[in-house]
């Protein structure tokens, strides 16, 4: 298991987190999985919760907020457009971080998935698949 580098989860790092006392419906994508932390090391530093897009491994189809990452253990897809606030209590082992250009996508992922970037064009094709 590795230790996480900081007392508190930072942006931009990769956390396995466990399932909650929720259920999801649908689409929504639940816990019991690899989540990226997105909210600001301000707020995680002093709050009990951090915002997380979870990562997979099942191949999805194209999207502006679909991000494949790739770490020395992870080879997945965020999920940027199901951001999710998780307890710290639920954050259980350290898996990594993402570099600063993996971490840009994510940002521009999230801007166009909350509509905070009026310059950004999506572009949309047939599948984008994890990588294994």
């Amino acid at each position: 298991m590795m230790t996480a580098p900081m007392p508190y989860p930072r942006r931009g790092e990769i956390y396995y987190v466990k399932k909650g006392n929720t259920t999801s419906t649908g689409s929504e994508t639940w816990s019991n999985r690899h989540a990226v932390i997105v909210s600001a090391n301000h707020i995680n530093k002093h709050s009990n919760v951090v915002q997380v897009v979870y990562i997979t491994t099942q191949p999805k189809s194209e999207s502006p907020t679909h991000v494949n990452i790739s770490t020395a253990t992870i080879n997945r897809i965020a999920l940027c457009e199901q951001i999710v606030a998780v307890d710290k209590t639920r954050i259980i082992e350290y898996k990594g971080h993402l570099s600063e250009k993996q971490m840009a996508k994510i940002d521009k992922a999230l801007a166009w998935n909350l509509n905070l970037s009026k310059n950004f064009q999506p572009r949309f094709s047939k599948k984008a698949k994890a990588v294994s």
